[in-house]
């Protein structure tokens, strides 16, 4: 911004330092005419800008890296948003990504889920904008097994909540179809 200087960057990054966000977005400021900092002197030249905010992204991706860390290990409900089956990969996000502008999980064995569907996956690996996660074993041929029996037998617009052998339970899979999609609700446990 106009006007800023070593200090008032200095005071920022120790701000960031101390505040610890999960994730942060930044730029350098680019002057828009009508505006109010359009006309104001103190304009700070392209080099230090852009070197001010290598800085900042810098600091904020070691932050960020920390704090995705504490996911590790994990069990995280996730929306599959795609799919790939031929590399076994499905993309998706949590409570923790917005769509568009944060990272996202990427699920290493999810290949044969279905977009559209909520899963739990296990976080196996922290990096500064996504995690990388895997459905569980047992829970990934629940799933299958279920999506599979509700595929043959279920009708359109029917909720109900099913056992990994396809009868009502307690626990499982909670289920809504409509049409040929499925909302599939992984509670196992």
């Amino acid at each position: 911004h106009p006007g800023e200087d070593e200090t008032a960057f200095k005071a920022l990054t120790a701000f960031v330092e101390e505040i610890g966000f999960d994730r942060l977005g930044a730029f350098g400021f680019s002057p828009e005419e009508g505006t109010v900092s359009f006309s104001l002197q103190g304009k700070v030249p392209a080099r230090t800008k852009k070197s001010r905010l290598g800085k900042l992204m810098r600091i904020q991706e070691r932050i960020s890296l920390e704090r995705q860390s504490r996911f590790e290990g994990r069990t995280l409900k996730v929306l599959v948003e795609t799919v790939d089956p031929e590399g076994d990969l499905a993309t998706g996000r949590s409570y923790r990504e917005a769509p568009e502008v944060d990272g996202v999980i990427e699920i290493v064995n999810g290949g044969g889920l279905v977009p559209g569907t909520f899963v739990s996956a296990v976080v196996k690996e922290a990096l500064e904008h996504d995690l990388v996660a895997e459905v569980r074993p047992e829970d990934e041929k629940r799933l299958a097994s279920v999506w599979h029996e509700l595929s043959a037998r279920a009708a359109p617009g029917r909720t109900g909540t099913l056992s990994s052998h396809g009868r009502p339970s307690e626990g499982g899979l909670r289920v809504r179809l409509a049409d040929d999609r499925a909302q599939i609700d992984q509670t196992f446990e």
